[in-house]
């Protein structure tokens, strides 16, 4: 508030610098191949894309790569967000959409705590949380760190839980892909390996 009460909103140093001026390392990643389809949606039309599919257009939706989309989702994987119900604008509109099971026919989450999003699940995998794997944790927005953290793990993972990157591994083998989904490395592999990248990334 205090930039908005004196008139320094925008300007070179008008701001506390967290959120709006954060700096950073440019971050590392796994590569993630070439999507063969181009067509997207807007973040926020998804149930849209569900429900009413071929009224979603360029013009009325910000429709990318086609005029007007062909195909209804049926199908979504969601990973630890937690944005199918409880961060979308009319909550029991898109609970109707998706307890209607002709139209998006299969949902997965993968997360550690029964959400809401998990409720509407055909598939609950359980994924490790951040006391059981290895990652790295870096400068990201809202934060006003600049630097990169090496985070162990605590302890085993518990039950039947796993790492992302082990269940999607797991996926890409059986379609046939794993070599190159995983390049050979393992979790822990990728870890190591994005740590020493970020040793050639440049500051944001």
């Amino acid at each position: 508030m205090l930039p908005i009460l004196t008139g320094n909103v925008g300007v070179p140093g008008g701001n506390s610098g967290d959120r709006e001026g954060p700096f950073g390392i440019a971050f590392p990643g796994i590569p993630m191949g070439d999507n063969p389809v181009k067509t997207s949606i807007p973040c926020f039309m998804w149930t849209k894309a569900i429900d009413d599919p071929h009224n979603l257009t360029a013009l009325n939706a910000g429709l990318l790569g086609k005029e007007r989309l062909e195909v209804p989702i049926k199908f979504i994987w969601n990973f630890a967000s937690n944005t199918l119900i409880n961060q979308h604008s009319d909550i029991n509109r898109t609970k109707n959409i998706l307890s209607d099971e002709t139209k998006c026919e299969m949902i997965v989450v993968i997360d550690n705590l029964m959400t809401a999003s998990a409720l509407f699940s055909d598939l609950l995998l359980p994924a490790t949380s951040s006391f059981e794997e290895n990652d790295l944790c870096y400068q990201s927005y809202g934060m006003e760190l600049g630097a990169l953290i090496l985070r162990e793990k605590a302890i085993e993972p518990l039950g039947e839980c796993r790492p992302l990157f082990d269940i999607c591994a797991q996926v890409a083998e059986r379609m046939g892909v794993a070599q190159t989904f995983t390049e050979g490395r393992t979790h822990d592999h990728w870890v190591e390996h994005m740590y020493h990248q970020s040793r050639n990334c440049e500051w944001a």
